[in-house]
């Protein structure tokens, strides 16, 4: 889809190369706070998933990459109503509007690891920049 040709352009990747997508659910108080699709190359990180399986942290699985620290190079923020999948995980009236967040994190010297798209329910979020 369109956003799989946008994670390629983040992640300097040929269109059609393999990459890992991951989706993840973060939810308070049983409340769905945000869903967030991640990308990352499939030849740098490729058995990605299995080890953030074991520790949901994206940060630690870097880190078990080696890459101990890591930017936050770029965050473009829009809003947008929720489509029909969106307003089923995050439990929404239907015409909620979302809060999306693209961002691209790299390591310290400029490279790109992850491509994320973060989708917020809109009452429910204030974001500080």
């Amino acid at each position: 889809g369109p956003h799989q040709s946008q994670a390629h352009a983040a992640l300097g990747l040929r269109a059609g190369t393999k990459v890992t997508r991951l989706e993840t659910l973060s939810s308070a108080d049983n409340r769905p706070m945000s869903r967030a699709t991640i990308w990352l190359s499939y030849a740098a990180f490729p058995d990605f998933a299995v080890r953030f399986a074991e520790n949901p942290s994206i940060t630690a699985t870097l880190a078990s990459y080696g890459i101990a620290d890591y930017a936050r190079a770029s965050t473009r923020i829009s809003a947008r109503h929720a489509d029909a999948d969106e307003t089923a995980t995050l439990k929404l009236a239907p015409g909620a509007i979302l809060l999306v967040s693209e961002a691209v994190d790299t390591d310290l010297a400029g490279k790109p690891l992850l491509y994320a798209l973060s989708r917020f329910p809109a009452d429910l979020m204030e974001l500080v920049v």
